[in-house]
Parts: C-alpha cells; structure tokens; sequence
C-alpha cells in the first residue's frame, strides 16, 4: 500500500528542550518531507531512561493515525554496536535505536522489525536523523520493506509490567513523573486485579499514612493528601492533591544505566 499521504512525524527523545538538534532534525524533515506535519511528543525524558521512552511511546502512538513515523531518538549511542531499527506495529512505524525500547513498550506486539543501518563509528543526532530521513522517504514511497532493509530479530527485554510478587509484596518501578510531580509506576490495572482482586493492598511513603483504597480523580482525597488511581493507559499513578508525590519524597528517574530502580512497594 502507498503510504505518500503520511501526515505526521511524531519525534521523541532525551536531548532536551534546549537541544539545538531538535530544529535542525526539523529543518532536516521539513526540507525532505515539506507536506508532513512534524510533532513533538516529548523531549524531557530523563537521559538514557528507555523505560520513560516505553511508556511515552505506548501512551502517544495511539493518539495518532495509522502510518504515522514516530522517531525515538533516546539512547541512540547504546552498545558496541549502533543499530537502526524500524518496526512496525498497529499499523504504526517506529524508527529506533537497538537499545530496548521497542521491546518494552510492545512486547510480544513487536513481530516485524528491520534493521536499516548499523553504524561503525559514534554518529551525531543529526546524521542519525538524515539517515532516519531516508528510512521515512522509503515508508513515504510505499516500497516493499523488504527490499530496502533486513529482517532483525530484536533482543528481548522485560515489559513494562511489574515482576512476580516476591511474597505479599511486589516491587514496581517508576516509569513517568509528570509536570505536576504525579508518579506512574509499572503497574497495569489488568495486573492489580488478577493479583490483588478485592483484596486488600497498602502503599507506604514515608511519614505518611498507609494509601489502601483507589481513587478515581485527584479531588477525591483533601488537599495535600496521597492518593492512588489508574490513569488512560491502564497505568497506576501516585499523585497528591495540588501537590507534588517526586517533590515530597525526593524521586527521581534520571538513571545512568538506561533503567530506572525507582521502588514502589505494595503490600497485599
């Protein structure tokens, strides 16, 4: 199928948003590509962290229609050998570094990938992105994939999901904190209830009282006071009342590693 009326180009990375890269990458698509719309998703995600570029990927797809080209430009440098990577998923192209990513965010979705470069040497951001521009004007053009790239077998990671409850307790990371200091954590909706059901549950933060009941909005609890729900995507979120949960207790994602070891702890 031809894809030439791909509308939108959707960039996500950890550079910052004071990166003079960002508008060159830009300036870069918008000469290539002058009729695609060009949208930043985020570009605050914590250096390395390819957990927060999962659940941001997982979260921002969707909003976006089919064909779309999401650039993952997080990690690019990772290991010995710098790989690019396009996979395709719910009709969606996804043009990322061999670090990850894709595999936390999908999972066993993630069936079609090719790699398209492997690079010798370290490479800046925006030749990686001039080299992702040729993969894009291949999907543009409708050409069979095939021809142009090879088939890659991605290395598994562990998903997004929480591990196995050690016990009564299980231990979640931090995936995402938010503008207003709000905390989601690798905890799905799905999994709470398979593993907790009706049961009771606890979540303590220091000098707190125990969280033990789900909310469904932010005013459910006074002013100041914790809280737990679980947001659009299905995701537990740990938020305060017009307040701050990553202020209050110190949180931080920024991880030299590319994980976060963040701990939630829940109690059932």
């Amino acid at each position: 199928m031809n894809v030439s009326a791909t509308p939108v180009i959707t960039l996500l990375s950890d550079l910052g948003t004071q990166h003079l890269a960002i508008s060159g990458i830009k300036v870069l698509l918008s000469h290539y590509s002058p009729d695609v719309i060009t949208v930043d998703i985020s570009h605050r995600i914590a250096p390395y962290n390819i957990q927060q570029a999962a659940y941001l990927t997982l979260y921002a797809h969707r909003h976006f229609p089919a064909s779309t080209v999401h650039l993952l430009l997080v990690d690019i440098m990772f290991g010995e050998r710098h790989r690019m990577l396009l996979a395709k998923v719910n009709g969606h192209y996804f043009i990322a570094p061999d670090n990850g990513t894709l595999s936390l965010a999908f999972g066993k979705e993630l069936q079609t990938v090719w790699l398209c470069r492997e690079f010798s040497g370290p490479v800046s951001v925006l030749k990686w992105a001039e080299h992702a521009n040729s993969v894009i004007e291949v999907i543009k053009e409708g050409f069979d994939l095939n021809e142009y790239f090879s088939r890659f077998m991605i290395k598994e990671v562990a998903p997004l999901l929480a591990q196995k409850p050690i016990g009564a307790r299980l231990d979640c990371t931090i995936l995402h904190i938010d503008r207003y200091g709000n905390i989601v954590i690798n905890l799905t909706e799905l999994q709470f209830s398979d593993l907790i059901n009706d049961g009771p549950f606890s979540i303590k933060f220091p000098g707190e009282k125990e969280l033990t009941t789900l909310s469904r909005h932010y005013n459910d609890v006074e002013e100041s006071q914790l809280l737990c729900r679980f947001n659009s995507m299905g995701y537990m979120e740990i938020a305060i009342n017009h307040g701050s949960v990553a202020d209050r207790f110190d949180l931080d994602i920024t991880s030299d590693k590319g994980m976060n070891y963040s701990v939630v702890t829940i109690n059932f």
